[in-house]
C-alpha cells in the first residue's frame, strides 16, 4: 500500500494526525504533539499505554502515550522563568502545527510537527524558538525532538519524551540496562535519595527514579506479552523510570486506578545535570528509537 497521512477530528474534536504504511500505524494529536498510539503491523500490539480516564481538552495535557516535556521537566524554575507555573513545561498542552510530511517508502513515513514562540509563550519562557518533533513511522518508531534557538540569548532547556509503555502485567515486567547506574529516588519519603541500581528494575511498589550519567539502551522485558521493547537514545545522559503504583494512581483524576498494572514509563531525558544550553542560531536534538522484538 502507499503510505497515508490524514488529519481528522479526534476526541473532543481535537485534530489528530493518522499515519499508516506497510509497517505500522500511528496517531498523534496536534494538541501537545502527543503520540497516543503506535502499532507495528508485524505484531498488531500497541507499544503505548493510554489512560482510560485521559482528558482531551485544549488546556490540559493528555495522560499516556508520549507526552513531550519541554522546555522544562518537572516544576519550573520561577527565578529563570517568573511567569511559569506549569509542571513539565507548556509544550504538552500547546497546539502544534503539522509542518511537513515525507513518504519515504512503503514502510517508512516521516511527519514533522512544530511549535513556535509567541507573545503568550514569552510570558512563560522569555525566548524565541522553534520546537519540532520529527516522527519517523516504520518497523520501529524514531523520534527527534529538535530545539532551534531563533533569538539572541542562550536558552536553557530540560526536556523528556515521557513514554508510557503498554505491558501485560507489571508483576511480570523488568527493565534491563541500568545495573550499576546511580539514580535519584524521588518517591516521597524514600529512605535513600542517592542510590545505585543493582540488577534489573522490578516493580512491587511506587518507582520514580532519575538515572544519571546514563546514555545507553534500556530494554523492557514484557514477559506477559512475550515481547521486549528496546529503548535506544542519543544526546541524552539521563533517563527516568516510573510506575505510580496503587496510592498515587488513585490520586490522579486522569489515571484509571488499575492502570499501574499494565504500564511502565521509561523516559529519554535531558534533566538535572544533563540540562542543555542552546546558543543563538543553534539547535539541539534529543532522539529515541523504540523497537519491539520477541522475548
Amino acid at each position: 500500500m502507499e503510505s497515508t497521512v490524514k488529519v481528522i477530528n479526534g476526541k473532543n474534536n481535537l485534530p489528530v494526525v493518522l499515519v499508516e504504511n506497510d509497517a505500522a500505524t500511528l496517531e498523534v494529536y496536534l494538541h501537545g504533539a502527543h503520540i497516543t498510539s503506535y502499532i507495528p503491523k508485524a505484531t498488531g500490539k500497541d507499544l503505548l499505554w493510554m489512560s482510560k480516564d485521559a482528558i482531551f481538552e485544549r488546556d490540559k495535557p493528555i495522560r499516556g502515550g508520549i507526552p513531550i516535556c519541554w522546555p522544562w521537566f518537572g516544576q519550573p524554575n520561577t527565578k529563570e522563568n517568573p511567569g511559569a507555573n506549569i509542571q513539565h513545561g507548556f509544550a504538552r498542552a500547546a497546539d502544534w502545527s503539522l509542518k511537513e510530511v515525507n513518504h519515504i517508502d512503503a514502510n517508512t513515513t516521516a511527519v514533522t510537527l512544530a511549535l513556535y514562540s509567541t507573545a503568550e509563550t514569552k510570558k512563560l519562557y522569555p525566548y524565541c524558538f522553534v520546537a519540532e518533533l520529527e516522527i519517523i513511522v516504520g518497523p520501529t518508531l524514531k523520534l527527534n525532538l529538535i530545539t532551534h534557538n531563533t533569538g539572541s540569548a542562550p536558552m536553557r532547556i530540560t526536556q523528556a519524551m515521557h513514554t508510557y509503555f503498554a505491558i501485560g502485567d507489571i508483576a511480570q515486567t523488568e527493565v534491563v540496562g541500568f545495573d550499576g547506574v546511580d539514580y535519584i529516588d524521588t518517591v516521597p519519603g524514600a529512605p535513600q535519595i542517592n542510590c545505585t541500581q543493582s540488577g534489573n528494575i522490578a516493580f512491587n511498589c511506587e518507582v520514580d527514579r532519575i538515572y544519571e550519567n546514563f546514555s545507553g539502551t534500556a530494554v523492557i522485558e514484557d514477559k506477559a506479552n512475550s515481547r521486549k521493547i528496546i529503548v535506544k537514545k542519543s544526546n541524552s545522559n539521563t533517563s527516568v523510570v516510573w510506575n505510580p503504583w496503587i496510592k498515587k494512581a488513585a490520586s490522579m483524576a486522569d489515571y484509571n486506578n488499575d492502570g499501574y498494572l499494565t504500564m511502565v514509563c521509561v523516559e529519554t531525558c535531558n534533566i538535572t545535570t544533563d540540562a542543555q544550553f542552546v546558543a543563538p542560531g543553534e539547535s539541539w536534538t534529543l532522539s529515541t528509537e523504540l523497537i519491539e522484538e520477541a522475548l
